[in-house]
């Protein structure tokens, strides 16, 4: 069904959040920050810049029954500072009663902007059937919110989940871990066997871009039409993954899944590290623009521009009317040295440069094609070109 392309139109807005989660039992934590009544903590997430949040229910809010007298003034607030809910719904698949509750209860709540109804039932290897059993209960009660699930395989039985939900994150996690040898079940990982924390990766930027174009390939053959969000790691210290990504390193994840068609970016989790929670605020203060989210919601995306003088720098297109955003990201760690030309999509021919709106790259324009001298590892440069 169209209803997540419809509504992503009606509100013209890019969605750029961080997952807010209530730790285990013990500490009642909400956002990385006390659960408390003041609510305080989304007046932070609404002055970082980010428009959306996903509350996993972990802690006190995965109680039976559900604690709403704590819950309530944090969808109050949010309201007010015009925040929105990827609302968790991801109960026990065999038993759908708290799900239909929430449902009910929420589904006019101007704060929720959708439901998220599973999270990576096909690396856990639920039944089949059981996210389009779920979606469907939920379309019985409410058929105005998109349903959003997260997958965590390359292809396994994808047209089964995905039948699920109208809104698709990729849970590619490539940064830090060993792609080949299990370090938490001390097996090999391979297309078939074992697991490493990032299915079929081999540790490299294009697993994220791979994976977005599998599936948007997936939607093509099963002649349906879903809209796909990315889910950039910002987490480490843990398990498979020894580290945190860097900032630039997060910067890149998160341009290139912009790059290979996602209209919304929902990093796993917070708390993340200072680095990356300040090179995020930056980002967000971007992609959320009104000038930014015309772009990439409403304007032809051109993907896999040509790049002559380099290789693995990914570059992206949304041609307006009069004008055209850009985005290029070096996904390579060194500094590319040398002239490097990038091809603009067919027909477009640039005057100038009119806005550079992250990355310091000076481009020279000359017509069909875009000219720099070099670029500097995992740089990366989003601008606006006039049109001719």
């Amino acid at each position: 069904m169209r209803l997540a392309a419809s509504f992503w139109a009606a509100i013209a807005a890019l969605f750029y959040s961080a997952s807010a989660f209530n730790n285990p039992p013990g500490v009642d934590i909400w956002c990385g920050k006390a659960y408390r009544a003041d609510v305080s903590t989304l007046d932070e997430f609404a002055a970082l810049g980010y428009n959306v949040i996903h509350i996993v229910p972990a802690g006190d809010l995965g109680d039976t029954p559900f604690p709403w007298a704590k819950f309530e003034p944090y969808l109050e607030r949010a309201d007010k500072l015009g925040l929105y809910f990827q609302y968790d719904v991801r109960w026990e698949w065999s038993n759908l009663t708290t799900m239909i509750d929430q449902v009910n209860r929420l589904q006019s709540h101007p704060s929720i902007l959708l439901w998220y109804i599973a999270d990576e039932p096909d690396g856990k290897s639920n039944p089949i059937n059981s996210t389009g059993i779920g979606y469907q209960t939920i379309r019985s009660i409410d058929l105005y919110h998109p349903v959003s699930m997260a997958l965590n395989c390359y292809n396994f039985y994808y047209s089964d989940y995905a039948a699920g939900a109208d809104i698709i994150l990729s849970d590619v996690y490539p940064i830090g871990n060993n792609n080949s040898y299990s370090t938490v079940y001390n097996t090999p990982c391979n297309t078939t066997y074992g697991c490493c924390g990032c299915d079929d990766c081999v540790g490299v930027f294009e697993d994220i871009s791979d994976r977005l174009d599998n599936f948007a390939h997936f939607d093509d053959l099963l002649g349906w039409s879903k809209t796909h969000w990315a889910a950039p790691q910002a987490f480490g210290n843990e398990t498979f993954w020894t580290r945190f990504p860097t900032a630039a390193e997060e910067v890149v994840m998160n341009m290139l899944s912009i790059n290979h068609a996602a209209k919304g970016v929902n990093m796993w989790d917070f708390p993340t590290s200072a680095d990356v929670l300040a090179v995020t605020n930056r980002l967000a203060t971007v992609l959320t623009t009104d000038t930014v989210a015309n772009f990439l919601l409403g304007a032809p995306l051109v993907r896999k521009l040509d790049v002559v003088g380099a290789t693995r720098v990914d570059a992206a297109a949304w041609v307006g009317t009069s004008s055209m955003l850009l985005s290029v990201v070096n996904l390579n760690y060194g500094n590319l040295q040398g002239k490097i030309v990038l091809t603009l999509p067919a027909g477009a021919r640039v005057k100038n440069v009119t806005s550079t709106l992250w990355g310091n790259v000076k481009w020279t324009v000359n017509g069909t094609k875009l000219e720099t001298d070099g670029l500097l590892g995992l740089e990366v440069s989003l601008v606006i070109l006039e049109l001719e």
